[in-house]
């Protein structure tokens, strides 16, 4: 078991209310368990401590985003579309209708009705989804089916679309969506015919069909396409474009030699996307994000926003941590990405504003992990537990829920006096 100093805390019980309260705000542990079963997990062992739970799982906008987002009232649909490589998929999202008010996709303010459509692009382009790198071809995956999705959320009358990028299988920076958006008219006239109406992209040594840069400045295709819909893409990372094969696409099965393809790939985007619709994607944090798709839509007028944030403001987070007298977090791996814009990041962030001590959960801690927090600046301190060192790492996939049920119970039974204000394990 790792510790670290504990954030200072409020004496308990909370001046909110009279029972003990905790705050079950999980991440997926991906592969074994999904962010609300996790959160099940440990509110059910609260519970049976006679510690009133609130269960709210979490995403930075990887698998999970939808599940997170369900409201009571959201219509499920469902959508055949095309996947990561080329076969068809049936792709599930969420259509919500009345006031959107709340968090990153209104900034706070109240727009009246609203037909808000959540896409999950792991529904239809993720690498799980896939089998995992072995089953990818890493240069030939295409985002092709996101646009084909975008296109159906608008003709069912989405007035907002948001979409959670994450465990994406591809890195063809956008080119595949921006595609499939042509050919359904969500383009200004001529686009598709000068380069994207083509979703193929190139390999090495073939020639760059599908990729032409068109003259002038191009246009918007969501913002001028004549439907009048907001995009907002929830990025699960804030790295840039061009840097997205680097890091991400040896995760997607890519070898050495096609990562410097895929980056000389995403270099010709930048300059085609510049010409077209006048937008330097390279300069937008989060434009890496799902093998560059959150650059491609951004030059078409979609706004970045880190995912995290965006389900934290959806779900009220900061008020419900406030009224909390200790919060739970954590994820599968716990790496140096982690407290930088991701759940784990996010929620302790917030736990340490708000005066509330906090516990991360994690399947593996990586030594990465706790360097990078302990040289991050005004980073709130936790007490970090690795169930893969406490269980070892074969149970601790295995058995991902009954870990965390047994070492939450040990937590638990600690409330009253090992977390109150000022102290220290």
């Amino acid at each position: 078991m790792r510790d670290a100093v504990e954030v200072p805390g409020r004496s308990r019980p909370n001046e909110h209310h009279g029972e003990a309260r905790v705050l079950l705000a999980f991440d997926k542990f991906r592969g074994s368990a999904t962010a609300r079963e996790l959160a099940r997990a440990g509110a059910s062992t609260a519970r049976e401590a006679g510690i009133e739970a609130d269960e709210a799982p979490m995403s930075d906008g990887g698998e999970g985003f939808l599940d997170a987002l369900l409201l009571p009232g959201d219509s499920w649909q469902r959508s055949e579309v095309t996947g990561a490589l080329g076969r068809p998929v049936e792709a599930s999202w969420l259509l919500r209708s009345g006031p959107a008010t709340r968090g990153e996709i209104t900034g706070g303010e109240t727009t009246g009705e609203e037909t808000t459509a959540f896409l999950e692009a792991a529904e239809v382009i993720g690498l799980e989804r896939l089998g995992g790198a072995a089953e990818n071809d890493a240069v030939g995956a295409t985002t092709r089916g996101i646009g084909e999705l975008v296109a159906a959320a608008l003709s069912a009358g989405a007035t907002t679309i948001v979409l959670g990028v994450g465990g994406s299988a591809t890195t063809d920076g956008g080119a595949g969506a921006l595609a499939a958006l042509a050919e359904h008219g969500l383009a200004r006239p001529g686009l598709a015919e000068h380069g994207f109406a083509e979703h193929r992209l190139a390999r090495p040594g073939q020639a760059d069909h599908g990729l032409a840069a068109t003259g002038g400045t191009g246009a918007r295709l969501l913002a001028t396409g004549g439907t009048g819909a907001r995009l907002v893409v929830a990025c699960d990372v804030s790295v840039r474009f061009l840097d997205a094969a680097r890091i991400f696409a040896p995760q997607k099965g890519a070898l050495p030699g096609q990562v410097g393809f895929l980056t000389d790939r995403l270099e010709r985007l930048v300059a085609r996307y510049q010409v077209s619709f006048g937008v330097d994607v390279a300069a937008i944090p989060g434009s890496g994000a799902a093998g560059g798709l959150a650059g491609g839509l951004a030059a078409i007028g979609a706004e970045l926003v880190p995912g995290a944030r965006l389900v934290a403001g959806e779900i009220s987070l900061d008020s419900r941590v406030a009224r909390s007298d200790l919060v739970v977090t954590g994820e599968g791996r716990l790496d140096a990405t982690s407290f930088a814009g991701k759940v784990v990041g996010t929620v302790i962030n917030m736990a340490g504003a708000k005066g509330v001590p906090a516990v991360i959960v994690a399947g593996q801690v990586g030594e990465d992990a706790l360097c990078n927090w302990e040289r991050s600046p005004g980073m709130p301190a936790a007490r970090v537990i690795s169930l893969a060192e406490i269980y070892g790492m074969d149970r601790s996939l295995r058995e991902p829920l009954r870990c965390v049920e047994q070492v939450l119970r040990d937590e638990l039974s600690r409330l009253d006096s090992s977390y109150q204000r000022g102290t220290r394990h």
